[in-house]
């Protein structure tokens, strides 16, 4: 202890300028004081060779990091372009805005509503005519389609489009006609007798303005092998007059039941009061109507539905075989 507080003491007259003759602590004391100083160096590791900015060389370096994004051991992304999914993808069809329809020509389920297609059917109205297969655009939509035939609605794209008429037998082609088919539309395409041969008329399926428990029905005449008809019904009514070769009427409302329809020569009905009075307790009108007494080429009883929509087809001949016939078909608008 003596020499360490001699040696304090003689660190403190160096320092205050004291001569170091009156401070002469022994050999023994340098000895002690020069062993110190040596084991003092050796207990001080050297300092590892550190880099100003980092850890010791020791630590595993750390991967050269582009400032954008991951190392470049990292796989690569795919180019993407700014819309869309990248080039190796599959391409999407070219579908209309609707969505692409449930099935192609043959479907039997009635007609889907789209912005890009329409519907067809097709009824064989020409008498003594072939058998026939029918493409649309040089798409086959149905085969062996014999007279009074009537198909189910195709659907097909709209627009101008091209309907073919062959023979069944020897595909021959006996009509090519071209109409303009609008987005939505439904549509029948007869095929008819003129003076030219086989020709197809083609008429739009409309809806009609009706109440929800009647149905409505308008005929078109597709013979022209017969005068202008009278369409009549059981009890002496006419329905529809003066109906010629290819015109369709206009609908008319008519109550759900079962009824005799004629058709008959235009222009052979008398005409009597349709109202007569009579007296019980106070006045009832008794509807008469029309009297037909003009010959009647066809009569046929059909069933009308509730909340329907009807065109009768008249087909066939007035006076030679096939003789004249009645197809009541019921068109797809039960939302109306």
């Amino acid at each position: 202890m003596q020499k360490r507080s001699d040696f304090d003491r003689f660190h403190h007259a160096q320092l205050s300028g004291e001569p170091e003759s009156e401070w002469d602590l022994g050999e023994d004391y340098e000895d002690a004081f020069n062993s110190d100083a040596e084991n003092d160096g050796a207990a001080m590791p050297d300092n590892a060779d550190l880099p100003a900015w980092g850890p010791p060389s020791g630590f595993p370096e750390q991967p050269d990091l582009p400032s954008w994004g991951p190392p470049s051991g990292f796989p690569e992304q795919p180019d993407l372009p700014s819309w869309g999914p990248p080039s190796g993808m599959p391409e999407q069809p070219d579908l209309p805005q609707w969505g692409p329809p449930a099935q192609m020509p043959g479907w039997t389920e009635g007609p889907q509503w789209t912005g890009r297609y329409c519907n067809i059917r097709f009824i064989h109205a020409a008498a003594d005519g072939p058998q026939v297969d029918i493409y649309v655009n040089q798409v086959q939509m149905i085969s062996a389609v014999q007279y009074s035939e009537l198909t189910e609605y195709f659907m097909v794209r709209s627009g101008q489009t091209v309907v073919t008429i062959r023979q069944t037998e020897g595909g021959q082609v006996v009509n090519q006609t071209s109409f303009l088919l609008e987005n939505g539309g439904l549509y029948t395409a007869a095929i008819v007798n003129s003076a030219a041969g086989i020709a197809l008329y083609l008429m739009e399926d409309v809806a009609c303005n009706k109440s929800v428990y009647n149905s409505c029905i308008r005929v078109a005449n597709l013979t022209n092998q017969a005068p202008a008809l009278d369409i009549i019904m059981n009890e002496g009514r006419t329905l529809f007059s003066n109906v010629r070769f290819l015109d369709v009427t206009d609908y008319k409302q008519i109550s759900p039941g079962t009824y005799d329809f004629g058709a008959a020569r235009s222009g052979g009905c008398q005409t009597l009061p349709q109202i007569q009075p009579r007296r019980v307790v106070q006045i009832i009108p008794i509807v008469i109507g029309e009297t037909c007494r003009q010959e009647v080429f066809v009569t046929a009883q059909r069933t009308i539905e509730r909340d329907r929509v009807y065109t009768m087809y008249i087909i066939g001949n007035a006076y030679s075989q096939p003789y004249m016939n009645m197809i009541l078909a019921e068109s797809y608008f039960d939302s109306y």
